[in-house]
C-alpha cells in the first residue's frame, strides 16, 4: 500500500461539503462492500487507476474514471470508503477527487447539453459545480460566446447573471501544487530567492503530474539558480538555458 506523499496542494473544499454536493449517487444494486472484485471489475480499476495517473493532463478524465470508481465501489478490493482509497493510493487527498468528480459531471452535461466548446479542466468547471442545470448551460453560453474560457471568465459569467458573488481577487495559486514530493524537494534546494520565478515557469511549460526532480535541476541551471549548474556538462547546460531563460 502506497504511503500518501506530502505535496503543497491547498484544498479548498472541506469533506463534509464534497459529500453533500458532490451529485454521484450510489446504485442501489452495487456489489457488497465485501465482495471480490471480478476480472472484469479488476481490468476496469486497472484501466481508471491509469487516468487518474494522467489527471493533471486529462482532468476531466480522470474525473470521470474517479467517479465510476466511486459508484461502482471498485476500491473495496482494498480499502473501507473511497475516501480511504484516494488518501492512500493518491499523491491528491480526497477532497481534490470530489472537486475532479464534480468537473467530470460539469463537462459531461454540458456536452449533453449539445455544446461544442467544453471546459478543458477542473478550474473552468469549479464555478460551475454549485449551480442548476439550466444556470451552468446560461454561465457557459455567456463564456463560450465572449470569446476563449478561462476560470476568470466563468466566475464572471455566474455573477453577472446572478447566480455566483461577485469575483473577489484570489491569492495567487501556487504553482508546484499536485508535483511530487520530489520535484518539490529540488526546488527547495534552489536559492530562495529564484524560487517563485523557476516555480511559475516549470508550471507554465510543463503539466503538474510530469513534472520531476530532474525537470525542475534542468530549469534552475537554465536559470543560472542551480548551486550545480556551475558544475554542469557546458553542452547540457547550454540546452537547459535555450530552454528555459534566464528569468526576468
Amino acid at each position: 500500500m502506497k504511503t500518501p506523499s506530502t505535496t503543497p496542494i491547498q484544498d479548498s473544499v472541506d469533506r463534509p461539503d464534497d459529500l453533500n454536493n458532490c451529485t454521484h449517487t450510489h446504485e442501489a444494486d452495487a456489489p457488497a462492500s465485501d465482495a471480490p472484485l471480478s476480472d472484469d471489475e479488476a481490468a476496469d480499476l486497472a484501466a481508471h487507476e491509469d487516468a487518474i495517473r494522467r489527471y493533471e493532463r486529462a482532468g476531466i478524465e480522470a474525473g470521470r474514471a474517479l467517479k465510476d470508481i466511486l459508484d461502482r465501489r471498485l476500491y473495496r478490493a482494498g480499502h473501507p470508503t473511497f475516501e480511504a482509497y484516494v488518501d492512500e493510493t493518491w499523491s491528491f487527498t480526497s477532497s481534490r477527487a470530489y472537486q475532479l468528480v464534480r468537473a467530470a459531471e460539469v463537462h459531461d452535461g454540458l456536452d449533453d447539453a449539445g455544446f461544442d466548446v467544453l471546459p478543458q479542466n477542473e478550474a473552468q468547471a469549479r464555478p460551475l459545480a454549485p449551480l442548476s442545470a439550466t444556470e451552468r448551460g446560461a454561465v457557459w453560453r455567456r463564456v463560450v460566446d465572449a470569446g476563449k474560457p478561462t476560470a476568470e471568465s466563468v466566475r464572471e459569467a455566474a455573477y453577472e447573471l446572478g447566480y455566483g458573488s461577485a469575483p473577489t481577487p484570489e491569492a495567487t495559486p501556487d504553482p508546484t501544487a499536485g508535483w511530487p514530493t520530489e520535484a518539490v524537494q529540488a526546488l527547495r534546494a534552489v536559492p530562495e530567492a529564484h524560487r517563485p520565478a523557476l516555480a511559475a515557469a516549470v508550471a507554465a511549460e510543463v503539466p503538474s503530474g510530469a513534472v520531476t526532480a530532474d525537470v525542475v535541476a534542468e530549469a534552475a541551471e537554465g536559470y543560472g539558480a542551480a548551486g550545480r549548474a556551475d558544475g554542469a556538462d557546458p553542452a547540457h547546460r547550454t540546452s537547459a538555458h535555450e530552454r528555459w531563460g534566464p528569468p526576468d
